[in-house]
């Protein structure tokens, strides 16, 4: 689980959460593999003008035969009212 930057200059991004495992380990009879973690207090989801933070769950997948899968489900962390544009 991380939170990244977009926009306007350089990427920031945080690693909140990590975790390795193996389908070996997913319970008997079920296909996947779950995770729990507490959510940070910040930094909050916000959609600005010049920049935006953004929170996702990235999933990453090595394949037996080689290669890769990733997937990503982006979600919003706090309530902060977007930025509006200025009356200049």
């Amino acid at each position: 689980m991380l939170w990244h930057t977009a926009g306007w200059g350089a990427e920031n991004l945080g690693l909140h959460h990590f975790e390795r495992g193996s389908a070996a380990e997913a319970p008997r009879g079920r296909r996947g593999l779950g995770f729990a973690t507490r959510l940070p207090p910040s930094p909050l989801s916000y959609d600005g003008l010049v920049v935006q933070v953004c929170w996702c769950v990235r999933v990453r997948v090595f394949l037996r035969e080689g290669g890769e899968l990733t997937g990503e489900a982006p979600f919003r962390l706090g309530t902060v009212s977007p930025a509006r544009g200025g009356d200049s």
